[in-house]
């Protein structure tokens, strides 16, 4: 049962990271892609519902 909880701790962790990392390339895609500043892209993702479905979170 350690090894079960100490790889479960492990897959949660980089599953958090990796999920973190995707929507930062994603993001960096999107303001190259539509030449938009920092801000707007984040701004954008936000208010737009077909950004948030191609990228992954937590809450979609």
């Amino acid at each position: 049962m350690y090894v079960y909880s100490l790889f479960s701790q492990c897959r949660t962790y980089y599953t958090e990271r990796l999920i973190a990392l995707l929507l930062m390339v994603g993001l960096l895609i999107l303001k190259q892609l539509e030449n938009l500043s920092d801000e707007r892209v984040v701004l954008q993702f936000k208010r737009n519902p077909y950004y948030q479905y191609f990228y992954p979170s937590r809450g979609y």
